[in-house]
């Protein structure tokens, strides 16, 4: 259509025979805030780089004001004049300073002679907060202050769209707000942006639109509140959204798991998620952010028992207390989240009286010490010089002689 600034249509990525994007086709029009979100694989940023050109697609077309910028005769120097791109890794010049690296580009792409150049530069600079850092160079810069002058760089440059590529993936928790916020107040400037983002409450609450990717496709495209509160396709409802753990600013997120209903705080790329099951009554569709967030708090130290950390928390089969490297498993009406920890300790006993019953034999014969008749998980058997055997059927354990026992060996052993 001639209002959309950026267009794909029918766009495919392949990097050997793997598909990396299958038929993406979506629009923004001047002015929006395009989010894009998924997990980590899902072609986010691929989709982003072939928007650049900075990965050519396989097949298909990138749009912009209706020309294909793939065809051999489009201009693609003075279309990157007009779709800037902010990195995750910011990509400034380390020898320069950070006025230079605002001036680099105007001077070399739009031929603006330095005095322009500088005074443009100053102006984005002192607009996302860094006009007392000029003089810095990046060694000299944090994380969130190297991405504020990258935005300023692409800024000064005029674009008509500013792309940005998972643009505080690369930040310590507490840098990240300082470089949404120029992101925010470019928003409401209108300019037009599309961003590839784990960050769910700038999607939520700045975009204008917002695509979920899985799996190298658009799942579902909408508005923020529509595909956050009431998302349509069975993918997306089967993966929710919560929002960013405060502590590490990855996404939470509540899906149904191999051992049921769980939430997930995503790690960064080559590391671990971390998963906690959901209580009892608590729904994917329903809990909320500070409500899976509780969910990490296990496993919950309760103190010491004997010299040994006594833990609670959820494995694979449940709720359980650790002490050393013992096991104990909760009842259903222990709650780990609550168990206080003399409840903890009666659980420890009652576990220890119960395997002491268990390791105490049946029957022993003092005229052969190694020969015992133990109860184990699936019966009673005979346990003798570091072998055990199955007793034969109808066999009372308790009643066995040692002439019996002996014989029960000889013939496991023929």
């Amino acid at each position: 259509m001639a209002d959309n600034v950026i267009e794909l249509v029918h766009l495919q990525k392949q990097f050997g025979d793997h598909a990396v994007l299958r038929d993406i086709n979506l629009s923004v029009k001047k002015g929006e805030v395009l989010s894009i979100i998924g997990a980590s694989g899902s072609g986010k940023s691929t989709m982003l780089r072939c928007i650049n050109l900075l990965e050519t697609p396989s097949s298909g077309q990138v749009l912009y004001h209706g020309q294909d910028i793939t065809a051999k005769d489009f201009n693609l120097t003075q279309y990157r004049t007009k779709v800037g791109m902010v990195f995750q890794s910011f990509n400034l010049f380390n020898n320069m300073s950070a006025l230079n690296n605002c001036i680099a580009g105007q001077v070399s792409a739009l031929r603006r002679s330095r005095k322009e150049a500088e005074e443009i530069a100053m102006e984005y600079l002192t607009k996302v907060g860094m006009a007392p850092y000029i003089n810095a160079r990046p060694s000299q810069l944090s994380g969130g202050q190297k991405q504020r002058v990258a935005i300023a760089r692409a800024l000064a440059m005029q674009p008509e769209v500013l792309l940005f590529d998972e643009p505080t993936s690369a930040l310590d928790p507490q840098m990240v707000g300082e470089v949404l916020d120029v992101m925010r107040r470019l928003a409401e400037e209108g300019l037009t942006m599309i961003v590839v983002t784990h960050e769910m409450a700038f999607a939520r609450d700045v975009s204008t639109d917002v695509v979920y990717m899985s799996d190298g496709v658009i799942c579902e495209q909408g508005k923020p509140h529509e595909l956050f509160e009431n998302p349509q396709n069975p993918k997306t409802r089967e993966v929710r959204i919560l929002g960013n753990d405060p502590k590490t600013g990855h996404v939470v997120k509540a899906r149904i798991g191999r051992y049921g209903p769980m939430v997930e705080i995503e790690g960064n790329e080559g590391e671990k998620s971390r998963f906690a099951s959901l209580k009892k009554g608590q729904l994917i569709e329903s809990i909320t952010l500070e409500e899976a967030l509780e969910l990490f708090a296990l496993p919950r130290g309760l103190g010491q028992l004997d010299g040994e950390e006594l833990t609670v928390g959820i494995g694979k089969y449940g709720p359980y207390v650790r002490y050393g490297k013992s096991f104990a498993s909760l009842a259903k009406t222990d709650d780990p989240y609550t168990i206080t920890y003399d409840r903890a300790v009666e659980i420890v006993h009652a576990h220890k009286a119960a395997a002491a019953a268990a390791n105490t034999p049946l029957k022993s014969f003092p005229e052969d010490p190694d020969m015992l008749v133990k109860n184990g998980r699936y019966g009673a058997y005979i346990a003798y010089k570091g072998k055990n055997y199955r007793l034969p059927k109808g066999a009372k354990p308790e009643e066995l002689t040692l002439d019996e026992c002996l014989k029960i060996v000889a013939g496991s052993k023929k």
